[in-house]
C-alpha cells in the first residue's frame, strides 16, 4: 500500500508542477475567451455502475469478486471523487480545447457487505464451549473471544487521461460544455482482513487412555493483499459553466479491467507455541470498474 501512495504522490507532484508552469505563462488574460490555458478543481460524488456496485446473493449471503473466483461482481459502494483538468483553448476553433485530467476515485463497500460484516463480526465474537459426560468419558471445548475485527476492502482508481472539450456560451455568462478523454487508470484494492483474539481451552478424559488438557491465550489474522492494477480508460462528460469560475458536470467513466491478485497470508500466535506465519499467492477474476460522477467544478 506504501508503494502505492508513493506512485500516487509522484504523479500528482508532476502533474501540479506543469500545470502551475502552464498557469504561469497563461497569467495575463482577463477574459475567458482570451485565456489559452484554463484550470480547474472537481470535487463530488461517485456511484458505481452495473456490475461494480452490485454483490450477487447466493445462498442468501454476498459473495464478490475480491473473496471467490466464482463472481465478477464488484461490491462497490456509493464514494468520493476529486480531481484536476488542465484545458489548452485551441485559437483556431472558438470553443474547442485539449484537455488532460488526473482523478482519484474512492468506493467502500456497499450496503449488503457492510450488513454481512456485521453478521461475521457477531460469530466471531460470540465463542463457542461444548462439553459431554458418558461411560468412562468427558468432554470439555471452550474458546471465549476478546476482540474481533472485519476490515472490507476499497477500491482506489486514479483515471489519468487526455481528450477534448467543447464549449458552448450563452447569454449572462452561463455556458455549455461537453468533453470525452481516454487514458490509463491506476487501480488499487485495498486489504480485506480478519483479526481474532481470545482464549483456548480444550479437556479430554478416557478410561482407556486417560486424560489431556490444552489451554493458551492466541490472536489470528488473516486476509488478502491485492496488486496494483493498470488499464486502459475513457470517460464522456457533459456539464453547465457559470460566470466562468463555477461549474456542475456528469460523467461516466470506464476504467478497464482489474485483475485482482495478489498474496493470501495467515498470521497466528499462540501462547503455547509462539508465533507462526504464511503467504501464499492466488489470482482471481478481474473486475470492470464503471462509474457515474457528479461534481462541482471550480475553474481559475
Amino acid at each position: 500500500m506504501t508503494k502505492f501512495f508513493k506512485k500516487v504522490a509522484c504523479l500528482t507532484v508532476m502533474a501540479v508542477t506543469v500545470m502551475s508552469a502552464a498557469m504561469a505563462q497563461d497569467a495575463q488574460p482577463t477574459s475567458a475567451d482570451n485565456k489559452k490555458i484554463e484550470f480547474s478543481l472537481h470535487l463530488g460524488g461517485a456511484v458505481p455502475l452495473g456490475d461494480f456496485g452490485d454483490s450477487r446473493i447466493r445462498y442468501e449471503e454476498p459473495f464478490v469478486a475480491w473473496n471467490t473466483k466464482e463472481s465478477d461482481k464488484g461490491g462497490a459502494g456509493f464514494g468520493a471523487n476529486v480531481g484536476m483538468k488542465l484545458k489548452f483553448n485551441i485559437p483556431s476553433v472558438k470553443g474547442l480545447g485539449i484537455i488532460a485530467t488526473a482523478d482519484l476515485f474512492w468506493n467502500g463497500a456497499n450496503a449488503d457487505l457492510k450488513d454481512l460484516k456485521e453478521d461475521v463480526l457477531d460469530e466471531m465474537l460470540e465463542g463457542y464451549e461444548d462439553s459431554y459426560y458418558g461411560d468412562g468419558y468427558s468432554y470439555n471445548y471452550e474458546n471465549e473471544v476478546y476482540d474481533a475485527k472485519v476490515k472490507l476492502p476499497n477500491y482506489l482508481n486514479i483515471p489519468i487521461m487526455a481528450g477534448l472539450n467543447y464549449e458552448y456560451s450563452l447569454n449572462n455568462g452561463i455556458s455549455l460544455w461537453g468533453e470525452g478523454a481516454v487514458g490509463v487508470n491506476i487501480a488499487k484494492v485495498t486489504k480485506l482482513e480478519m483479526y481474532q483474539e481470545g482464549h483456548y481451552y480444550r479437556y479430554e478424559y478416557d478410561s482407556y487412555s486417560g486424560s489431556s488438557e490444552i489451554e493458551y491465550d492466541y490472536e489470528e489474522r488473516w486476509g488478502m493483499k491485492y496488486d496494483i492494477q493498470t488499464g486502459l480508460a475513457f470517460q464522456i462528460g457533459v456539464g453547465v459553466k457559470f460566470a466562468d469560475k463555477f461549474s456542475i458536470g456528469l460523467h461516466y467513466y470506464a476504467l478497464g479491467k482489474v485483475k485482482l491478485e495478489g498474496d493470501y497470508y495467515e498470521e497466528e500466535y499462540r501462547s503455547d507455541e509462539g508465533e507462526d506465519f504464511d503467504e501464499e499467492p492466488f489470482k482471481l477474476k478481474s473486475v470492470s470498474p464503471s462509474i457515474f460522477a457528479i461534481r462541482l467544478g471550480f475553474h481559475f
